[in-house]
């Protein structure tokens, strides 16, 4: 592979990172990524602070190791200090409007459980190299704040959502990270709750979602303009079914390799990022 990367990152869940897809020929060249971990070096750093980011303040410390294809490695996703970075937490938020109700949730902690992973990957017939990981997330301390009078459960718990089995990959997707369910099309199923809400109901949250990438965080936003007009405006994660009503999530996560299950990374305990490059 011919480094010429642009380092970009991959956060949500189980660092997963890959872009556009060309056949490969004698004439053309296939963009890929590949995920790597973040190391602590204050000599060669080329990524800014404990997030390892490509972009913003923060001094240069970090340097890449690259995971080897096929190399299982446990993954932790979470939104732990990146709102400042190094500080406050992002909470993450779903809004959607339901027959003319505005609902938004608000998550003050995510977090994958256990078993979430991730590995390099080569597709056999193109020859792009793409991370694809698998995982659940589970989002805790969750409150509506709108409408008034309600609540969130999950299987008789409030204040909890965890979604389905989740894929992530970056496949295809440019700078961007996609999440999808792993069988069937439903990303997440709760109940809103409470004796004089007025939207009170059980809600299948559908479809997919597309993050975009910097250092080892990623980035959901719900009606910015990158990319394809945020979340909602992608108009893959819908309410009920793929025709129901347009959902959009806010909010950033990062990806570090944590105690490895698998034995087959052993000692990874860094952030992961990606970085972009021809094959």
């Amino acid at each position: 592979m011919i480094e010429r990367k642009i380092l970009i990152s991959i956060c949500a869940l189980f660092a997963l990172a890959i872009s556009t897809a060309a056949a490969p020929s004698a004439s053309a060249e296939t963009t890929s990524t590949t995920a790597l971990t973040c190391v602590d070096d204050p000599v060669f750093g080329l990524l800014r602070g404990e997030h390892c980011l490509v972009s913003g303040g923060g001094v240069q410390d970090h340097s890449l190791t690259e995971i080897g294809e096929n190399v299982t490695t446990h993954a932790t996703v979470g939104n732990e200090k990146t709102k400042n970075e190094t500080t406050e937490s992002t909470s993450f938020e779903l809004k959607a409007t339901i027959a003319t109700i505005p609902v938004a949730i608000n998550a003050k902690q995510v977090m994958s459980t256990d078993g979430a992973w991730l590995e390099n990957k080569k597709d056999p017939t193109t020859g792009e190299h793409y991370v694809f990981g698998e995982g659940k997330i589970n989002f805790t301390q969750a409150t509506l704040t709108e409408p008034a009078n309600c609540e969130v459960e999950q299987g008789g718990v409030k204040g909890v959502v965890e979604t389905n089995l989740l894929e992530g990959t970056t496949k295809g997707q440019g700078d961007g990270v996609l999440f999808k369910p792993k069988v069937g099309e439903v990303f997440a199923e709760f109940k809103i709750v409470g004796a004089s809400c007025i939207a009170a109901q059980t809600i299948k949250v559908v479809g997919s979602v597309l993050g975009t990438l910097n250092g080892a965080t990623t980035e959901f936003q719900h009606g910015k303009v990158t990319p394809a007009e945020g979340t909602t405006g992608q108009g893959t994660l819908r309410i009920g079914s793929k025709t129901g009503p347009k959902a959009g999530i806010e909010g950033k996560v990062t990806i570090t390799a944590g105690t490895n299950k698998f034995n087959e990374n052993p000692g990874a305990t860094h952030p992961i990022v990606t970085k972009t490059v021809l094959t």
